[in-house]
């Protein structure tokens, strides 16, 4: 190869090794944000407020993106701690019996986990010291919003990442990003009452509930339901709920809603829909008819994005009357859609620090060949040794070419994994 072709093969990758560099002048300031946000919670201000928790232990990010995901992290991350110690820290707007404050400071950013009282979990916030119930995921979604810092992404790019980040990855001379996963989806409609002075001889089965709700599917040229178990559960703990409880909506008194079922049943949905009904004039299918005849629960039985239905029912006292709580919960289980290889990107960030790596030494070498100017071919030493740095450096470009095939294809396989499962979620 002539010296005029390796060097023009090389003009490729000198940006990406000068960017490399770049990064490697910015470690200082990467340690020292990382010191400074210890223990806080921050938002990509310019990625639609997506969250991170920074721990202070590691002091590396983890993405909380969902109140399922916040409060998977809290558990994750938690110290257990004593209900003693615990006490010596003032819960917001409470205060203390007695404050230590040097517990209090060395815990300033951590999550709790009382061990003695069913691992309840605390936020020692790392502004005003005091500590915030972290009591269930919407809990931890609301402290995650409420103390949110306000972060870019050039410097929140400065924090290494331990967890979740829902990557978007850009390479020299690569024509591709990684792609993200959508959201969840819950559909709702209003409670449905029936009221009427039929004495209470009717009577609803859950088998039958559910068979007249395939009916309707299949009149209207839709699937059957699949019956789902964890759906089932759920639709049972919320009639149980309602009437022991002498309420009649979605969310309990207690603010328990259709997300903390599913989460409390271990159901990973893509999406969710709950249908309720109460009344005392009620058949199997005089309660379809009543479901239908509403605009909002007709859609929910109608929707093409649900595939499993659970349901549940049973007499109960409500505002001094005995009447029948129906409910059919919806679902669309992650397990529907193609499998998303998560471990794809742990090899992509492997390949990525790889070809990081290489493209430094690429260009230390080609600052080796312009040592040689002017080189002297009357010195046959130079001369061999100059030759012998050529083939180094070609190898090296070579190897170098093949990793960045290899990351393309791996993130292509990435890309279309995720491309796959968003047109089933959708």
């Amino acid at each position: 190869m002539k010296i005029h072709e390796i060097f023009g093969k090389s003009i490729i990758y000198v940006v990406f090794g000068t960017v490399v560099s770049i990064m490697i002048a910015y470690t200082a300031f990467a340690i020292d944000i990382s010191d400074r946000l210890s223990g806080r919670i921050v938002l990509q201000v310019e990625r639609a407020g997506q969250a991170w928790y920074i721990n202070p232990v590691d002091k590396r990010r983890y993405y909380m993106g969902r109140p399922k995901d916040a409060f998977s992290l809290m558990r994750e991350l938690g110290l257990g701690i004593s209900n003693d110690n615990l006490a010596k820290i003032p819960i917001a707007n409470q205060g203390a019996k007695s404050i230590d404050v040097n517990l209090a400071n060395r815990l300033k950013g951590r999550i709790l986990l009382q061990v003695e009282d069913k691992g309840q979990a605390w936020y020692v916030n790392p502004v005003d010291g005091n500590r915030y119930y972290l009591g269930r995921p919407k809990d931890a979604f609301s402290i995650m919003r409420n103390f949110g810092l306000g972060i870019t992404d050039d410097d929140i790019s400065l924090i290494s990442v331990a967890r979740g980040e829902p990557v978007e990855l850009n390479l020299q001379d690569a024509d591709f990003n990684l792609k993200q996963i959508g959201n969840q989806e819950v559909s709702l409609s209003g409670p449905l009452k029936i009221d009427g002075s039929a004495p209470m001889d009717s009577y609803l089965t859950n088998t039958g509930i559910f068979l007249e709700t395939n009916m309707r599917r299949v009149a209207n040229e839709l699937p059957e339901f699949r019956y789902s178990n964890e759906l089932s559960k759920m639709a049972q703990k919320k009639v149980d709920d309602m009437i022991a409880n002498g309420y009649f909506a979605h969310v309990s008194p207690d603010g328990v809603g259709i997300e903390d079922l599913a989460l409390d049943v271990g159901y990973d949905y893509i999406s969710i829909g709950e249908n309720l009904a109460l009344g005392n004039v009620f058949t199997d299918a005089s309660l379809l008819e009543g479901w239908m005849n509403s605009p909002g629960h007709r859609a929910n039985i109608l929707n093409d994005k649900f595939s499993e239905l659970g349901v549940a029912s049973a007499q109960g006292e409500y505002n001094g009357t005995t009447v029948w709580f129906a409910v059919q919960e919806f679902g669309k289980p992650i397990s529907d859609c193609p499998v998303v290889d998560d471990t794809l990107n742990d090899k992509i960030s492997v390949e990525q620090k790889s070809i990081d790596k290489l493209s430094d030494i690429i260009s230390q070498q080609r600052k080796r060949l312009n040592d040689y100017a002017p080189l002297d071919t009357g010195n046959p030493e130079e001369v061999s040794a100059y030759n012998s740095d050529v083939a180094t450096y070609n190898s090296l470009v070579n190897t170098f070419n093949s990793q960045l095939e290899y990351l393309k294809n791996l993130i292509d396989e990435y890309n279309s994994q995720v491309i796959a499962y968003t047109e089933c979620a959708e």
